[in-house]
């Protein structure tokens, strides 16, 4: 097994924001009240911005795939290959859009609805924000689960896992449970 990303600066950093945003979820459950609620805010917060570093290191591997036919970030040779998954021109998009992109726009949408409740975490519209980033992770869900069918199942070589994309899906799971928890507390009263 090809560990190569493990050495690489880029991995490790993504690697430790999936880990924070971890800790702080996991952390958060020792907590009451307002600190919670921050606590878990934060969490979701480390969540959408590991996602939409992780995606952008996606879009350039994508990038490098297509001008070069190779990327520095990623080797192309064993069952973690991240080439032969962001390589595969027969998934590696979606409508003409990499998923490099659509992982920055749904991180990013993430983003701001969990920004907003950390702005202002008594306004009217929580709740409806709230709301909106659980559906929304329901439906990143959705296309974690499709794009892993794809790396295991259908990219050239099949099986296959791209190591920067399992940080993308790890982190929307991550963000799935931080909403639901979210949720969840506000419901209960205690926020």
């Amino acid at each position: 097994m090809n560990t190569d990303y493990l050495s690489e600066p880029i991995f490790l950093v993504l690697l430790a924001g999936l880990l924070s945003s971890s800790y702080l979820s996991i952390n958060a459950k020792n907590q009451t009240g307002s600190e919670r609620t921050n606590t878990l805010v934060t969490s979701a917060l480390a969540f959408s911005l590991t996602g939409i570093l992780t995606s952008a290191v996606t879009y350039a591997i994508y990038n490098s795939m297509i001008s070069k036919g190779y990327s520095s970030l990623c080797s192309s040779n064993d069952f973690i290959s991240c080439a032969d998954v962001i390589g595969d021109p027969s998934f590696n998009t979606l409508l003409s859009l990499p998923w490099g992109l659509i992982g920055i726009s749904g991180f990013g949408l993430l983003l701001y609805l969990v920004l907003s409740i950390r702005m202002d975490p008594h306004a009217r519209w929580v709740s409806n924000h709230l709301d909106y980033s659980w559906y929304a992770s329901i439906v990143g869900m959705i296309i974690v689960g499709f794009l892993i069918i794809v790396e295991l199942v259908f990219v050239d070589g099949a099986p296959h896992i791209c190591a920067y994309c399992t940080v993308a899906h790890l982190s929307m799971i991550g963000f799935l449970v931080s909403a639901h928890n979210l949720r969840e507390h506000k419901a209960n009263g205690d926020w």
